[in-house]
């Protein structure tokens, strides 16, 4: 099985739903992943501000660069 990032789109609905009180079960019903990907992602990504999706995706960016850099070197 190949796994996908969450999506920008993905991240805010995910704070847009936290703000109405919508369970993680129903929240990753609602945007198409795993209750456990909503789960790690909440456990990755909130800070003393909350959960912040801008920051997140920030975050995912860095990584994704990091590792292209790694792969660059090793060719």
């Amino acid at each position: 099985m190949r796994y996908k990032h969450l999506t920008f789109e993905q991240r805010v609905a995910i704070k847009a739903y936290l703000k109405i009180g919508l369970a993680l079960c129903q929240i990753a019903q609602q945007i198409g992943v795993h209750k456990a990907t909503v789960s790690r992602e909440l456990q990755r990504n909130t800070g003393f501000k909350g959960y912040r999706p801008q920051q997140a995706q920030q975050k995912n960016y860095i990584k994704y660069l990091r590792k292209c850099q790694a792969k660059n070197l090793l060719h």
